[in-house]
């Protein structure tokens, strides 16, 4: 599983959406917020942490 991969889908899929739904009509705010878009701004980075707690001698049963 490549968390990344999914990190970078989840988020053009919400930038997709996002263009779709909105409709802009004053060009300096269009610009304005294009290029705030192409910084994405409105997107952190993936967070990736490790459980300190996690055993790895635990195993998953199947449900």
């Amino acid at each position: 599983m490549n968390v990344f991969g999914i990190h970078e889908q989840l988020i053009d899929a919400y930038d997709r959406f996002i263009r779709s739904a909105t409709v802009i009509r004053d060009a300096k705010v269009g610009n304005f917020l294009e290029d705030d878009l192409k910084k994405k701004s409105q997107w952190p980075g993936p967070w990736l942490s490790l459980n300190l707690f996690l055993s790895t001698t635990v195993r998953l049963r199947r449900v």
